[in-house]
């Protein structure tokens, strides 16, 4: 079926039916309702690809993640997928550990107008790759990729301080976090900062277990947790990401230690891994459809041609308390 059969049956020209598909252009009340009609009758279906390029839209966005095998990243992105199916969008998902071109060739396709615009939660190029991107790009919790590339990432100092006097309120005086080799440009760095800075300041321990960037298989953090434990065997607390933590919480049973009367655990993220585990972990959690919300906002205020709101949105943590941590008394 072609619109030359729709312009055909309503008795009108071709250009009046694209006019009404297109909702661009004047078309009276009457003539409207005769190419509605054929349309129904004919049950046609416009070709979404040339409309797409005759608006040079293709309503497609490219969500460029480390992977999306990580619980925190697969939660964000099914997020991102629900908040941009609301406003008329596809997703097109790229996954770059491994895969440094991948981030780049993403960017190409922004330049080249086959996707309408990027969310980026990664970051394995230089600043300069993005800065000279024309077009719209948010990002999580990255660094300011450029002058005009908005971020959205939530209160990490809060969230490490936070977590930190949990852990010191359940007693513990020589505590783990798990933590990532990064600069301090990134915003979770704040996060780390806080957590040490809390836990030195009340005269307790605080060792850093700097991770391998951008792993996020079962063995390496099979392998981190133990490597931790024979490090510091007499740790009493730990805070890390879901992963980390809830690999610690298997391992410290398997070793025969009690939690939390042993051993405390606080994570990050929040995501549905903890929900599985018992006992259960306290956590510090992100607003991840908030995060996913603000991130696609931005964007599609972008692609409008509208400035965005603010250059970073900062979103507050909340704290879920489970059965990892408890108060001495």
């Amino acid at each position: 079926m072609k619109i030359q059969d729709v312009a055909r049956k309503a008795n009108v020209g071709v250009g009046t039916v694209s006019r009404v598909l297109n909702k661009n252009g004047y078309v009276s009340d009457k003539t409207r309702e005769k190419v509605e009609k054929a349309i129904r009758e004919l049950q046609y279906t416009p070709n979404e690809l040339a409309r797409n390029l005759y608006h040079n839209k293709t309503n497609t966005i490219a969500v460029i993640l480390p992977d999306a095998s990580n619980p925190f990243y697969a939660s964000l992105v099914n997020e991102i997928e629900k908040a941009l199916r609301v406003q008329g969008y596809k997703t097109m998902l790229c996954n770059t550990v491994g895969e440094k071109t991948n981030e780049e060739l993403y960017l190409n396709m922004l330049q080249r107008n086959m996707v309408d615009g990027i969310l980026t939660g990664t970051h394995t190029l230089d600043n300069w790759k993005y800065a000279e991107i024309v077009g719209p790009i948010v990002s999580f919790d990255t660094p300011p990729l450029s002058e005009t590339t908005p971020v959205v990432t939530v209160d990490h100092g809060t969230g490490g301080r936070k977590a930190a006097e949990l852990l010191l309120e359940s007693g513990c005086r020589h505590v783990v976090q798990f933590r990532d080799n990064v600069f301090d440009s990134f915003p979770f760095f704040e996060r780390h900062r806080e957590f040490e800075k809390t836990i030195r300041e009340a005269g307790a321990i605080c060792e850093n277990y700097i991770m391998e960037r951008d792993c996020f298989t079962e063995d390496f953090y099979e392998r981190i947790v133990e490597d931790c434990f024979r490090k510091y065997p007499d740790v009493d607390g730990i805070f890390g990401t879901d992963m980390p933590a809830a690999f610690s919480l298997k391992r410290a049973l398997m070793m025969g230690k009690r939690v939390p009367e042993d051993l405390r655990i606080v994570s990050f993220d929040g995501t549905y891994l903890i929900n599985s585990i018992y006992p259960t972990l306290t956590c510090v959690r992100q607003p991840i459809r908030d995060i996913a919300k603000a991130g696609v906002d931005q964007l599609i205020r972008m692609i409008k041609g509208e400035r965005p709101v603010n250059r970073e949105i900062k979103l507050p943590v909340t704290i879920d308390i489970g059965m990892t941590t408890m108060t001495v008394r």
